[in-house]
Formats: C-alpha cells, structure tokens, sequence
C-alpha cells in the first residue's frame, strides 16, 4: 500500500527531526496559518515501531 509507505517515511522523518518540526509548529505564522498543533491531534496508541511515551507520536 503506497500511501502506508510514504506515511511511515514521514513518520519518521518528524521522529528524527522533531525538535525542529516542533518549533516550526510553535511559531506564531505558523499558528496563524493553520491553528498550531494540538495535544488532542496526537495518537492514542503509538505507530507500530514507536513507544507510547515518544513525544513525536
């Protein structure tokens, strides 16, 4: 399933960069643009692959 794939790569990718992916998050044009991002968006079970602990899930 392509889409599984490409989601999986962006998973990722925010995983390994999250501190940046965080902040651009946290800025205030950003907030602006698409309302931020909020606890409630977040998972409730982590991704296969990823502790439920992990804050980029």
């Amino acid at each position: 399933m392509r889409m599984s794939t490409e989601l999986r790569k962006l998973r990722q990718e925010i995983d390994y960069c999250f501190k940046e992916f965080k902040g651009i998050g946290d800025e205030k044009k950003f907030k602006t643009n698409y309302g931020g991002l909020t606890e409630s968006e977040k998972l409730e079970t982590p991704t296969k692959g990823y502790e439920l602990d992990n804050p980029s899930i």
